[in-house]
């Protein structure tokens, strides 16, 4: 992705090469390991397709020919999805030639996923598919298998990334994409290499070696001869000058300077880029010339060859280094203090939620080919490779720019194509083998389509068979849209099965038929809906006086009668009511001129108090319109003080305001010296407020001034209203009644408990006619403002400007600021003419800031100032979609329950229940969460949507969240971040919750697609929803994220003690991330099916798992054997219940049923291409301070074919 930073550093060299003196080129002996490789995206600016025909299978070809020239040579090559279908596309003759550079060691395999996965928005279940198949083509196809991995690019890393990779078997892994500021402080103080223990339940046993990337994954600019540089040694060419010399010193120096963030003397410099070396035998010939060079030159004292991560890694251990040991994860990821990675947690919703569901399709198409290949006879290779289609879609997705959304739209639409020709293909498969499991003799016609329920007639029903791929008996309600409301459901029996049509209505859905499904662990159930004489459609009725309430046997969910809003939850099963304020807020996206704008990658919401207005356009003059975005609700035309914002350049302005009303106002910014400016982030600070609504201790008003027809200056006394006890804080700006040429300056003097008297001058010298005002604010000295951050005070300047204009100062607050970048409105309250003053530099959380100071006459003044500042934080722009009441309607049927509530147009969200009060509505805690629904879209433009929960629990601002679905991770707000909204979200790729300090009280949110989370009040929790932007954020995509279609993410809740919510959280997260999956037949008799010739259920389990075990895996290892892949993972982390976070064991041949069995298990690694055994063997171990090895594989207490499962391992097994 990082294509133009190689261009540039390039740019940097040609001009170092030929000016600069390099430095320190001797020293120790050094080693340095050149890492030759690409880093292909599986789509990105360009589809996969695209990508492959016009680049990546010109690098694949080249880069092996430039092997074969020299066997010293070596290539690392990471997404299998480009070299399998290059693979496809090779003759003979040239595959001979890929596996004898395989075989020989010259070109290795790194990391050899399918694609190289996100770490922020992907499950770890869909890592490890998408791992799988690659692996399993490298491993089938190339007979290799990778002993390292890296994650160059992806944006932030999950700490279950190591945790899994390590039971691949890897001996190390890399990273790169860190918070700037943490690999700062890595590179300082010699830690971008240690041990990071990304499992707080396995521990060691799941410890990974890691390397950081010190500066990026592209070539440095001394040796970037996979771009556009170039090494001359020929000193017979007169016209082009030989600068091998010079290469070779700046690329030794170099190598030495970045050596001083090791701790060792090897070093991995790496030769390559995004779609590098398409001319692979060029490129690696520049780099032979520095070798040789470097290598030939003694005084260097360096060896230099061509390596790999795996060659690095093991000169690294052989120095049996004790190695610090890492928990937690590296999110969020920022590059600057504005830019935080944090918007594709949520960007383009819709992929995400695709991802995910397709991921759980392709498990119902998994787990019945594996279940089929037991007992039927069928082209297994025509199955596989239609399973195959869905296989590699779901996989390619994964990569860290798609279901990111941080590609173009028109790759996006290129994914999407993908999924659906996968379902499809896959669809026909299930529906093929349930079919055949109904009746191998006469198998019925069966299809993914509900859409034969819209023709079904009295009299006919349409069997609807019911699967789950989990390993549990479920009872949940199936859902079906449908655009009739005559339809009821039966069994097999023909007994009424509970079941409701609920009506939607235009701006949400025609009708959905909801049935309670019982299914059995692997298997299935077969239900009949039926067509009636009558209408069986819940009563509908719109809110009115009094508050709403639905409930069910756990809950009971309480709306507001006077907002429309959700209020309350009380659970039934202990009693207890949360107070849960649930509403729609849409974040300003940042989009202005000259500053970071939020995109695909960034969020960053729109922050109001300082209003980038750029550079003047060759005048001296700029004039613009401001918005007031969180203080809109001015009920008059407010207060306005404005100063100007100059960052670090010695510049003054004088800013004067005009026409001020209740949602915007103007400012004009002069330059004194009469000078244009450049300055692109030149800013006007601003604070508005209401003179009547103000707190004890605070006066302000506007004054009239008045013209001077003949002077420059003009005196104004002022009285306060009400004498301070002291002196106050004053701050003012000039206002005009319209926008003008003329610029003003005012001063204070004499300033006191009674008033003050105020010096304003026109700001060119001049005299004036127009009548002008002054705005003024005063502070008493001792009052607290009673908001975090809001400072004001006085300072004084004790010198002049001397000799100089200019003065540019320092003032001094009484302790260390809070906040990151603080708007800063000041005011010269001393001195005998008028002076401007302009705050520069950022502010970075330090006890001052800097100001520039000139009086009007532009000359030096030799006199003591006092300056009176008011500090404050800058406002997050944000806006509640509907300020007013919600419209309610209530739709309550016998079973299903649901609060529709109507923001406006495009904005819809529902609040369901499932079991109702009924006894035979289900009791089982399947149902034990509270559905929530959104329907949402188009957004309005520059909008990026969260739902807030505000309950009464105390949180003290500490949330949790999961990495990738696996772990959970303690989060803290830290009101001190550069970005204070954008710097504390991170992802929640499948749960959330709050919990209260003082008791066990928790409310989780489970989500079936990935978001963005934050909790920035103590007892909230936020959910980013949707994300539409302005402009592009400027990180690569080339495109504003402006997705203008509607999703329908949904969060269920959890009210609950922590013991039953933790329980809850994994057992229902897994039913929401898999949902059972209805297949429909043809209409008909509805006695038809109960001869004894179809078989109406079915469990491919000879009895349910422990709760807390997971079936994660059941698929075929290839189209050409019996072997099937088997994965069981224990779903709950160490300590986290007193109950189910303990070791559980599973008998493998008493897991089937008769005639499903498997047989003859061997453990296996995690991707199932080297037994647990040789993986042990050959992976490194790194000591640590704990003296753990960083692989041990402790010895399990298996007793035979029964095995131990400990919190949260995962276990694989290929099974014939």
């Amino acid at each position: 992705m990082d294509s133009k930073l190689a261009s540039a550093f390039v740019l940097v060299f040609a001009f170092c090469a030929t000016s600069c003196v390099c430095t320190d080129v001797t020293g120790d002996h050094i080693n340095v390991w050149i890492v030759a490789h690409t880093h292909d995206d599986t789509g990105w600016l360009e589809t996969v397709d695209q990508y492959y025909i016009e680049q990546v299978q010109w690098i694949l070809s080249t880069s092996t020919q430039a092997l074969l020239n020299n066997p010293e040579r070596k290539f690392t090559y990471v997404e299998m999805a480009f070299f399998a279908r290059w693979w496809e596309d090779l003759d003979n003759k040239t595959r001979a030639d890929v596996l004898k550079v395989i075989e020989n060691g010259q070109l290795q395999l790194n990391l050899a996923g399918w694609c190289m996965n996100d770490e922020g928005s992907t499950t770890y279940s869909a890592d490890i598919d998408q791992m799988t198949v690659g692996a399993l083509f490298a491993k089938q196809d190339l007979n290799t298998r990778p002993l390292v991995g890296w994650h160059v690019d992806p944006f932030g890393h999950s700490a279950v990334t190591p945790s899994l990779w390590a039971d691949i078997g890897f001996n190390a892994f890399g990273i790169n994409r860190i918070d700037y500021r943490i690999k700062d402080a890595r590179k300082a103080n010699k830690s971008l290499e240690f041990v990071w223990r990304g499992s707080k339940s396995l521990g060691p046993e799941r410890d990974m070696w890691i390397h950081i990337m010190d500066s990026h994954y592209c070539s440095p600019a001394e040796c970037a001869y996979d771009s556009s540089l170039f090494i001359q040694d020929n000193p017979d060419l007169p016209t082009f000058k030989m600068d091998v010399i010079q290469q070779g010193e700046a690329f030794v120096a170099m190598a030495r300077q970045r050596l001083t963030w090791y701790r060792h003397n090897h070093l991995l410099i790496p030769f390559g880029c995004d779609f590098a070396h398409q001319n692979a035998d060029r490129s690696f010939s520049q780099m032979d010339e520095l070798i040789r060079y470097v290598n030939s030159n003694s005084s260097f004292n360096a060896t230099v060859k061509y390596g790999t991560l795996n060659d690095y890694a093991m000169a690294v251990n052989a120095l049996n280094l004790t190695w610090e040991v890492y928990e937690g994860d590296f999110f969020p990821y920022a590059t600057e203090p504005e830019q935080f990675w944090t918007g594709y947690y949520t960007s383009r919703p819709q992929l995400k939620g695709d991802a995910r569901s397709n991921a759980a399709f392709l498990q119902v198409a998994e787990t019945l080919y594996s279940l089929a290949s037991r007992v039927m006879n069928f082209d297994k290779t025509s199955a596989y490779e239609s399973i195959d289609d869905l296989r590699k879609a779901v996989a390619v997705v994964q990569h860290h720019d798609a279901i990111t959304g941080t590609e173009k739209e028109v790759v996006v639409r290129d994914y999407e194509l993908m999924l659906r020709e996968g379902n499809a293909s896959s669809g026909m498969v299930i529906a093929d083998f349930l079919g055949k499991m109904i009746s191998a003799e006469k198998p019925p016609k069966l299809s993914m389509n509900e859409s034969v329920l819209a023709t079904l007639k009295p009299g006919q029903s349409v069997p609807v068979v019911v699967y789950n791929s989990l390993g549990w008996t479920r009872e949940n309600y199936v859902a079906i849209p449908v655009n009739r409301t005559d339809l009821t459901v039966t069994d097999e029996s023909g007994k009424a099965v509970p079941s409701d049509v609920i009506k939607g209505n235009n701006k949400t859905y025609s009708a959905r038929l909801y049935f309670l499904a019982t299914v059995p662990p692997l298997g299935f159930t077969t239900y009949f809906i039926q067509a009636t004489p009558s209408d069986n459609a819940a009563k509908t009725f719109r809110h009115s006086l009094g508050d709403t309430m639905i409930e069910n046997q756990f809950y009971k969910v309480t709306v507001s009668g006077d907002s429309g809003r959700f209020t309350s939850i009380f659970d039934k099963s202990n009693g207890k009511s949360l107070q849960v304020n649930q509403d729609l807020f849409q974040y300003e996206s940042a989009a202005q001129n000259n500053e970071q704008a939020s995109g695909a990658y960034i969020f960053r919401p729109a922050q109001d108090n300082r209003t980038v207005v750029g550079d003047s356009k060759h005048s001296a003059t700029l004039s613009s319109t401001i918005p007031f975005f969180t203080m809109r609700n001015f009920s008059t035309s407010p207060i306005v003080l404005a100063t100007a914002y100059g960052q670090d350049y010695v510049d003054t302005f004088a800013v004067v305001t005009s026409n001020v009303g209740q949602k915007d106002f103007s400012t004009q910014a002069y330059r004194v010296d009469q000078k244009e400016w450049t300055q692109g982030h030149f800013a006007i600070n601003y604070w508005a407020f209401d003179p009547k609504s103000l707190p004890a201790g605070v006066q302000a008003a506007s004054i009239e001034v008045g013209a001077s027809p003949s002077a420059m200056c003009k005196t104004m006394p002022l009285k306060f209203p009400n004498p301070f006890s002291g002196r106050p804080t004053l701050l003012a700006t000039v206002r005009k009644s319209e926008k003008s040429n003329e610029s003003y300056i005012a001063t204070a003097n004499d300033v006191n408990g009674q008033g003050a008297t105020f010096n304003i001058c026109r700001a060119d010298g001049k005299s004036w006619t127009e009548k002008i005002s002054l705005d003024w604010l005063a502070i008493d000295s001792s009052q607290d403002l009673g908001k975090p951050g809001i400072v004001h005070g006085t300072f004084p300047i004790q010198t002049g400007s001397n000799n100089t204009k200019v003065l540019r100062t320092n003032v001094t607050l009484g302790a260390a600021y809070p906040f990151y970048a603080p708007s800063i409105v000041a005011l010269v309250t001393s001195g005998s003419r008028a002076y401007t003053v302009t705050v520069t530099q950022k502010y970075d959380k330090s006890s001052q800031f800097s100001v520039n100071l000139c009086n009007v006459d532009v000359l030096p003044w030799n006199e003591s100032l006092t300056i009176d500042y008011l500090v404050f934080p800058r406002a997050t722009v944000e806006y509640p979609v509907t300020p007013g009441p919600v419209k309610v309607e209530v739709s309550t049927g016998k079973y299903v329950s649901e609060i529709r509530q109507t923001y406006r147009d495009n904005y819809v969200q529902m609040i369901r229940l499932y079991g109702g009060m009924a006894s035979d509505g289900g009791s089982s805690p399947d149902m034990q969460y509270i559905e929530h629904e959104f329907l949402v879209g188009p957004l309005d433009m520059g909008r990026e949507l969260v739902t807030r929960y505000m309950t009464n629990l105390n949180t003290a601002n500490t949330w949790y969240a999961d990495d990738n679905g696996l772990e959970m991770q303690t989060r803290h707000y830290n009101q001190g971040e550069t970005e204070r909204v954008a710097g504390n979200y991170y992802p929640m790729v499948a749960f959330a919750y709050i919990q209260d300090m003082t008791s066990d009280e928790r409310m989780t949110l489970l989500g079936e697609r990935a978001h963005g989370c934050t909790s920035n009040v103590n007892g909230m929790l936020e959910v980013m929803l949707h994300r539409r932007c302005l402009k592009d954020d400027g990180l690569g995509a080339g495109e504003a994220l402006n997705e203008d279609i509607r999703v329908d993410p949904k969060l269920w809740i959890i009210f609950s003690d922590k013991q039953k919510s933790s329980f809850l959280q994994h057992h229902l997260s897994m039913q929401q991330q898999f949902p059972l999956q209805p297949v429909f037949g043809q209409p008909g008799d509805p006695h038809a099916w109960n001869s004894s010739a179809f078989r109406t259920s079915f469990t491919g389990l000879a009895n349910p798992l422990p709760p807390n075990v997971h079936l994660l895996s059941l698929r075929p290892y290839n189209a050409s054997s019996n072997s099937t892949i088997l994965r069981l993972e224990h779903l709950f982390e160490v300590d986290e219940s007193d109950e189910y976070s303990k070791p559980v064991q599973v008998t493998l041949s008493k897991l089937f049923a008769p005639g499903f069995s498997f047989s003859d298990p061997v453990e296996m690694a995690l991707t199932a291409t080297a037994t647990k055994e040789e993986a042990n063997k050959e992976q490194l171990r790194w000591k640590t301070a704990d003296s753990y090895s960083r692989q041990a594989f402790e010895s399990l207490e298996d007793d035979g074919d029964t095995i131990t499962l400990r919190p949260r391992e995962i276990r694989t097994f290929l099974v014939d």
